[in-house]
């Protein structure tokens, strides 16, 4: 506070200022024989500041920096409706785009967890097809066509880890019994990326299957069955099998796209 005494009656012109704080200019009519008083409330330059930037960011659509210098300006200024109003608007924003990016991910995702549950998985090579039906339907259709015979493979999972993304996963078997066979499971993750976009993931593990027989003791045996990758890292490919992993590819591949209507 500050009082000045005796002074003339005029239409009198002060500047307030105090650092740290904006300068007001002030215009005050002295009346004679009274006590004529002002009184306000100095903005911090940084608010100021903080505020101007809050904005400038929020028009340019830079969210992240504007949710940033808005939180500056509640620190000079707590609990201020301008800065709380950019701050909200920011933050509709970066959750939105948040929410955006973490649908367009998650199919990719949850193809990447189910794949981790097979040991062999890095050794096959992963497709991806783009189309524009709904990711429940999608998936419902891919059941549809991998268990039409012939060569209907059985559905060993078929569930949804996370909203608008399914995962299904089949096998088929050909066995010759004790002289072994093949085996192929089909991996795959149906997500609905964007309102009008879904995305399919999907691989075909391969297998020669090979059986060994133990004893248990006396007329007791026991029959191991063992899946051997057909990867050039595992065994000596040939034509026959060169051929049998194209078989299986196009198999699962013209029964995925069968059921997307392509």
């Amino acid at each position: 506070p500050l009082l000045l005494p005796d002074l003339t009656p005029q239409t009198a012109q002060f500047k307030l200022s105090r650092y740290g704080y904006e300068p007001v200019s002030v215009t005050l009519a002295i009346t004679a024989d009274q006590t004529n008083s002002f009184s306000t409330n100095l903005v911090s330059i940084g608010y100021v500041s903080a505020m101007q930037q809050a904005r400038a960011y929020l028009a340019a659509s830079n969210y992240e920096a504007a949710a940033q210098a808005a939180g500056a300006a509640l620190n000079a200024k707590p609990g201020d409706a301008d800065a709380l109003a950019v701050q909200n608007e920011a933050n509709k924003h970066l959750n939105a785009e948040r929410q955006r990016v973490e649908r367009l991910t998650r199919p990719k995702r949850a193809f990447d967890s189910l794949c981790a549950d097979y040991r062999d998985a890095n050794l096959f090579g992963e497709h991806e097809l783009i189309t524009s039906k709904p990711a429940a339907a999608v998936a419902q259709a891919i059941v549809g066509a991998l268990t039409n015979s012939p060569g209907a493979f059985e559905i060993r999972q078929d569930n949804s880890p996370e909203p608008e993304t399914y995962v299904v996963v089949g096998r088929y078997t050909f066995s010759l019994g004790i002289l072994g066979g093949t085996e192929r499971d089909c991996l795959v993750a149906v997500g609905q990326t964007k309102d009008d976009e879904t995305q399919i993931w999907f691989k075909v593990l391969q297998y020669q299957i090979q059986h060994t027989v133990t004893s248990n003791g006396l007329l007791s045996y026991h029959d191991n069955k063992n899946l051997i990758p057909i990867s050039p890292s595992r065994m000596q490919m040939t034509g026959v099998l060169e051929t049998l992993l194209q078989q299986g590819e196009q198999m699962v591949s013209e029964r995925i796209q069968k059921a997307l209507g392509q």
